[in-house]
């Protein structure tokens, strides 16, 4: 399924908001893309909603492919445990944790501070920088 995603993000042309650069993308992006979607949706049921899962789902699929595009990521999915289902996430090579772009989205939404995604993107790059000045990938 999620080799479905990764062809499905090749094609990705998100024009859900204006003004939004050409990739590659970054904080500043999510930012923007952030902005909007809290003026999209009212709450993350709203988001999944049947009238506008086809929009969430591509401000999911922009969210992870930031993170990818950023950092060396992957689509994968996250084995169920502790009580959660099987879900979404992206892999990046330096992290134990896994960046969950359903979970950024249903935060967002329901924080609405409009910061929340370039935050978790800037922890990201540090992570990716000291990564890289010490050659540790896990």
């Amino acid at each position: 399924m999620w080799v479905a995603m990764n062809e499905a993000v090749l094609e990705l042309e998100f024009d859900d908001v204006p003004g939004i650069p050409e990739r590659s993308w970054d904080g500043s992006a999510l930012d923007l893309a952030e902005s909007v979607a809290l003026e999209l949706f009212a709450s993350a049921a709203d988001a999944f909603s049947p009238e506008k899962s086809d929009t969430a789902w591509r401000f999911v699929r922009f969210i992870g492919q930031t993170f990818i595009d950023g950092f060396e990521g992957a689509w994968v999915n996250i084995p169920a445990s502790k009580g959660f289902r099987q879900r979404l996430g992206v892999d990046l090579p330096f992290r134990t944790m896994y960046i969950e772009p359903i979970g950024m989205l249903r935060t967002a939404v329901h924080g609405r501070e409009g910061h929340s995604w370039a935050t978790v993107y800037d922890y990201a790059a540090e992570d990716y920088e000291e990564c890289l000045q010490t050659s540790s990938h896990r």
